[in-house]
C-alpha cells in the first residue's frame, strides 16, 4: 500500500502539468497524443484513473457520504464511471464512423481519456460551488437534496426559490463551459480522423443526437 501511495505521489507533478496544459491548450496537447502508442495508452489510463480518484474524493467530501472511504465505494464509483466513459466512447466512435473517420478506437480512447479530465473538473467544480453556496442559502433544503441524490432521484424543488436559481445557473454555467472547452478540443479529434471541417461538424451533430439515448441510459442506471 505504501509503494502504491509513493508511486501516486510521484506522478502527481506530471499529472497536474498535463492537466494545466490541457485546460489552456487542449488542441495542442491532444495533437501530440494522436499516435496513441503503448506509452500514450498507458499514460492516458493513468491520467484517467487519477482524475476519477480525485473526482471520487471530491464527491464524497461534497455529499458527506459515510461510506465514502470504503473499498466497495471506490470500486462502485470506478465501475460506473468507467461504464459511462466506455458508453461515451462507443457513441463517439459511431459519430466519426458515420462521416468516414479514420481514427481507431484506441486513438479515440487515448484522446477521450485525457479530455475527460478537464471536463470532470469543470462540471465537478460547478457542482461543488453550487452545493457550497446553496448550503448557506438553504441548509435544510440542501441536505434534503443530498439525500435525494443518494437515492438516485435528485429534485431541485427541495431548495428554496433563491437557492434553486443559484443552483441551476451554476450547473448550467458549468455545462456551458465544459461544452466550450470540448469544442476547443474537437479539432484534435478531427485531425485524428482525417476529415474535413464540414464532416467534423456533421460528426459533432451526430454525436449530440446519439448522446440523448446514452444520457437516458445513464439516468436510468443512476435511478436504480
Amino acid at each position: 500500500m505504501k509503494d502504491i501511495l509513493e508511486k501516486s505521489v510521484a506522478v502527481l507533478p506530471v499529472y497536474f502539468s498535463d492537466l494545466l496544459e490541457l485546460f489552456f491548450a487542449p488542441k495542442t496537447f491532444l495533437q501530440r497524443k494522436q499516435v496513441a502508442d503503448q506509452g500514450d495508452f498507458q499514460a492516458s489510463c493513468l491520467f484517467l484513473g487519477l482524475s476519477l480518484l480525485l473526482l471520487f474524493l471530491a464527491e464524497n467530501i461534497l455529499r458527506g457520504n459515510p461510506d465514502g472511504h470504503s473499498v466497495q465505494g471506490v470500486a462502485s464509483l470506478f465501475a460506473l464511471t468507467t461504464f459511462y466513459i466506455l458508453l461515451w466512447l462507443v457513441v463517439l466512435r459511431l459519430s466519426w464512423l458515420a462521416v468516414n473517420g479514420k481514427a481507431s478506437f484506441r486513438q479515440l480512447f487515448v484522446l477521450q481519456a485525457y479530455a475527460s479530465g478537464p471536463i470532470l473538473y469543470i462540471v465537478g467544480g460547478a457542482n461543488l460551488l453550487a452545493y457550497a453556496v446553496t448550503q448557506r442559502l438553504d441548509p435544510d433544503g440542501t441536505e434534503a437534496l443530498k439525500d435525494a441524490m443518494r437515492s438516485g432521484v435528485p429534485d431541485i424543488e427541495l431548495l428554496s426559490p433563491s437557492a434553486q436559481l443559484f443552483f441551476a445557473c451554476t450547473l448550467g454555467t458549468g455545462l456551458f463551459l465544459a461544452l466550450v472547452w470540448g469544442i476547443a478540443a474537437w479539432g484534435a479529434f478531427r485531425e485524428a480522423n482525417a476529415v474535413t471541417r464540414t464532416r467534423s461538424a456533421m460528426a459533432f451533430l451526430i454525436l449530440c443526437v446519439l448522446s440523448l439515448p446514452a444520457f437516458a441510459i445513464v439516468f436510468l442506471l443512476n435511478s436504480l
